[in-house]
């Protein structure tokens, strides 16, 4: 638990350096961890920088640690820390009778390898609730001071090796950490007082329709602002509520000039906080308590994501009203997110899978000025703090075009009243948005474009199919069902028999936004002397399938995988909160959701006619990853 508390506040003030306008890194943490034996712990941290911030990370790096070293932590971090310890044992405690099953077998693992005691979550909850209130800061200092030492210290840096970066020696790494002990530090600040997320509630709205959906056992409410709710009470986990809500508009409303603004609009407001309150300060204010909201824009819609345990609803619906109404307007939030992103992507451009796949996205939409790439340093320079903070409020400013969906652990009439309080009082306006069709579209006919990047010797072939397609619902399903009945047939002949690959990724859709069209990708992952042979025998397991459709075992493979995955979807309120929300995104029946009538679809006779109208063999893109020095 000491070292628990140790970390977790060293790692909020590492959080806090990285909202300034120049961050000294990316990302930064520390943990207690097994090094190079399972017997052997240490304190380890890492630091990520940019190409020309290694000296920088570094040092502060060091210098906090020193700094906790000499100073230690502040009585308000460590309460706040104990309130998040306790919160998190107190949720595994709750949900005891419905824990996942991968969880405990990590419990297992670490029980056999490390002989970790394994005494039970209802031991572990009353050891901490009687032992953590007992630790002081003190105790804490005191571990602080005895691990963090230059006698017993070892450091590695790490990179790319490019001819623009210069790396640290050994001597100018250790001139780095002796600079870093000589200096001058002064003890932390712990800036946050005593505050509530409102000081004063929105006027609430009413709830003008309910609609009781006996198929899903939910009920649809209407409030008086517009705004749809869908509540849908489960007993799938005991301390979990789910929300999601959505509009269409996205990124495509904005103008071509505003289009790096409007991207990057919703992390602007998440790096800057909500309100009167930091990123940081949001962090400190809600210690103790499972409340998150966030914002998310897409290129043709709008959402936001919530969840929290039932004691912490209240919170979780102040933070989704400030996100709508309040977003933080900080200057130098804004700066640390553009300089913290610009030396990611520099970083993230370098390495060859993300690079491969930016030329495939770049080549898929034909260069298109409004695709969605990796950014380059000049484009960081094209986003604009004002025009971004005001294109997020224009999404945001009509509450009216959103559908809200709620899962989880509470009951109807309990939670209409925070519904009506909170999501009623948000604002609306009689002008409705949705998305604009940038008629983003990829290449037609059979495309062969090569990529070489990196030195290691594989390679990453996609296979891209595309047709314009009415949409509906059977065959939307049914190409999934070829898209999922393809990997097995990979894996079996592309890797069992050719022996050529690790694994093959097939996913298919049928798609309504921005337009109506199928797709389906084929990612195969091989040598560089494969890639001929894979890529043909893929096409003509395609092919086979066209002309003769799928063996009856095939067949009843698929019925009984699909029955045994939604039945265990069935049981989590991840499903249903997706599941849901599709059911309005497509214009779908509530009862699909629990239904299993799909199954009967599932035939040879249909997996043929959908591989027939939705795939051409003679049309569709295909972009290799080959090493640089197969390049002509």
């Amino acid at each position: 638990m000491k070292e628990s508390c140790l970390t977790g506040m060293l790692n909020r003030r590492l959080q806090e350096l990285t909202e300034n306008a120049n961050p000294p890194f990316v990302g930064a943490g520390f943990y207690f961890s097994e090094m190079y034996s399972r017997t052997k712990s240490a304190l380890q941290g890492y630091a990520l920088v940019g190409e020309d911030g290694i000296e920088l990370g570094l040092r502060t790096l060091l210098e906090e640690n020193n700094r906790i070293a000499k100073h230690g932590f502040t009585q308000g971090e460590l309460e706040r820390y104990k309130l998040d310890y306790l919160k998190r044992m107190e949720q595994a405690f709750n949900e005891r009778d419905k824990t996942e099953s991968e969880a405990l077998v990590e419990e297992y693992k670490r029980n056999f390898f490390t002989n970790e005691a394994i005494p039970g979550i209802e031991f572990e909850y009353n050891f901490v609730k009687k032992h953590l209130a007992n630790i002081t800061i003190e105790d804490i200092n005191a571990l602080a001071a005895g691990v963090i030492s230059e006698k017993n210290r070892v450091i590695m840096v790490s990179g790319p090796e490019k001819e623009n970066i210069t790396s640290l020696d050994k001597t100018a790494i250790l001139a780095v950490a002796e600079a870093a002990d000589n200096a001058e530090l002064k003890p932390y600040e712990d800036q946050l007082a005593s505050a509530q997320l409102l000081d004063n509630l929105p006027v609430a709205g009413t709830i003008v329709k309910e609609t009781k959906i006996e198929s899903i056992d939910a009920v649809e409410l209407t409030l008086s602002n517009g705004v749809t709710v869908l509540l849908k009470p489960t007993s799938f986990k005991n301390d979990e509520i789910k929300v999601t809500g959505f509009a269409w508009g996205g990124a495509s409303v904005a103008d071509d000039s505003d289009h790096f603004s409007s991207m990057h609009a919703d992390g602007i407001v998440s790096e800057s906080g909500l309100g009167n309150f930091s990123k940081s300060d949001l962090t400190k204010l809600l210690a103790g308590k499972t409340a998150y909201a966030a914002t998310s824009i897409g290129t043709y819609s709008q959402s936001i994501s919530a969840n929290c345990r039932p004691a912490d609803l209240e919170t979780m619906m102040q933070l989704m009203y400030l996100n709508f109404t309040n977003p933080r307007v900080d200057e130098e939030s804004f700066q640390a997110y553009i300089n913290k992103n610009r030396s990611l992507y520099k970083n993230l451009a370098q390495e060859p899978t993300q690079y491969f796949y930016d030329k495939f996205n770049r080549i898929r939409a034909q260069n298109h000025p409004r695709g969605n790439y990796l950014p380059k340093d000049e484009d960081w320079d094209k986003v604009d703090f004002q025009r971004s903070l005001d294109f997020y409020r224009n999404l945001y400013s009509n509450a009216g075009d959103f559908t809200f969906v709620f899962v989880g652990a509470f009951e109807v009439n309990n939670i209409k009243p925070a519904i009506a309080q909170y999501l009623g009082a948000l604002p609306s306006t009689d002008k409705s948005l949705t998305y604009n069709d940038l008629n983003i579209r990829p290449p037609k006919g059979h495309l062969v474009e090569n990529v070489y990047k990196g030195t290691d010797p594989k390679s990453l072939a996609i296979l891209s199919f595309h047709k314009e397609m009415a949409y509906n619902d059977k065959d939307a399903f049914l190409l999934n069902q070829l898209a999922t009945l393809l990997n097995r047939k990979y894996y079996e002949i592309l890797r069992e028999e050719m022996s050529g690959v690790y694994g093959v990724r097939t996913s298919a859709s049928l798609n309504k936004v921005p337009y109506e069209y199928a797709s389906m990708n084929i990612l195969i992952p091989c040598s560089p002397d494969n890639v001929d042979s894979l890529v043909a025998a893929a096409i003509g397991q395609i092919k086979l399938i066209q002309m003769e459709g799928v063996e009856q075992k095939d067949v009843e493979k698929s019925r009984e995988i699909y029955k045994r995955e939604k039945e265990k979807k069935l049981e989590t309120n991840g499903y249903w909160l997706g599941a849901l929300k599709n059911c309005y995104v497509y214009e779908r029946d509530f009862e699909t959701v629990s239904s299993f009538r799909a199954m009967d679809d599932i035939t040879s006779e249909e997996i043929q006619r959908v591989a027939n109208e939705y795939i051409s063999v003679d049309d569709y893109l295909q972009v290799v990853l080959y090493p640089e020095k197969n390049e002509p």
